[in-house]
Order: C-alpha cells, then sequence, then structure tokens
C-alpha cells in the first residue's frame, strides 16, 4: 500500500485529493488535512474532535472534549451539563454544580428548601436553619413547640353557694 501525501488542501478539506468537507461546526470550518479533526475550537453549541456532538443545556459554549457547560445554566437547570432541575420549592435558581438553592419560597429552608418551617412560625423562617419568629403560644427556635397553657377553674360549693377560686 502506498504513502498518500495529503498535500495542498486548503483549510475547509481534507483525506485523498482533499476531497472531504471539514465539519460545519469547527470555527470557520477548518480542519486537520488529514484527519479531519477540527483544528480550532467548534462553534457554539457543538463539541467533540469533529464538533459532531450537541451540547446539551448549556446557555454558553460546552468544553470541547467532554461537553460540560462552561458558563451558566439556564434558570432552574443545574449540573455539569446543565441535565438536572433544581428543586420546585428553591427560588431564584440553584448553584450550577451542587443544585443547593439560592433562596427558598415562603415556608421552606435548609440547602434544597427540603425541610418545612415550623407551624408556629410568624411568615417564614431563615433559609439556613429554620428559626423564626413564633406566634403567641409557641416556644422554640424553629417554633415548634406549645407553651403550656394555664387552666383556672372555678369551683362552686353546691352546699352553701360560695364560690371558691384556687
Amino acid at each position: 500500500m502506498k504513502n498518500l501525501i495529503f498535500k495542498g488542501c486548503d483549510a475547509t478539506h481534507y483525506g485523498a485529493g482533499c476531497s472531504l468537507e471539514c465539519s460545519l461546526n469547527c470555527i470557520q470550518r477548518t480542519c486537520n488535512n488529514i484527519t479531519g479533526s477540527c483544528t480550532q475550537a467548534c462553534n457554539k453549541g457543538f463539541y467533540g474532535d469533529f464538533c459532531n456532538n450537541t451540547c446539551s443545556g448549556c446557555l454558553g459554549r460546552c468544553h470541547r472534549d467532554t461537553g460540560e457547560c462552561e458558563g451558566a445554566c439556564p434558570a432552574g437547570q443545574f449540573g455539569t451539563r446543565c441535565e438536572q432541575s433544581c428543586s420546585q420549592t428553591c427560588q431564584n435558581g440553584c448553584e450550577k454544580n451542587s443544585g443547593v438553592c439560592t433562596n427558598c419560597i415562603e415556608g421552606r429552608y435548609g440547602d434544597f428548601c427540603a425541610e418545612i418551617c415550623g407551624a408556629g412560625c410568624v411568615s417564614g423562617c431563615d433559609q439556613f436553619n429554620g428559626n423564626c419568629m413564633c406566634k403567641p403560644g409557641w416556644k422554640g427556635n424553629r417554633c415548634t413547640g406549645m407553651l403550656k397553657r394555664l387552666i383556672i377553674a372555678i369551683f362552686i360549693d353546691c352546699h352553701d353557694d360560695r364560690y371558691l377560686v384556687p
């Protein structure tokens, strides 16, 4: 078998006789004149040696080799490829790598806003630890306990119609 020499191909062609075109997804459509792999980066939305793989949910570019998003994820998404959804109890999205909520909807707390604020909280609670201001009759940092109520009883002595109050 003879060794083929690939000389003289312009930057947008490769292969024997320069008969193959570089991928449309290569920046400036330039590629290696022997293998056809893109010599520069890929156009936005693509990755791989030939820029023939589509980035999943990235807003910007993705890493040429791995397809991982290099920029931010769309609102409500997280993960290396923005393939996961933030918790529905998150408010204003979540952290790209971990999914930890930026803020919680009222009445929720914790990293993923999965915990419910105490029933005795005035209006919501601290999104990190669940502490809150208590409604009257409630106690504790998270207003989960009720105060004991003092009951005053009136006793009636039926024999001499006197009322006794303890």
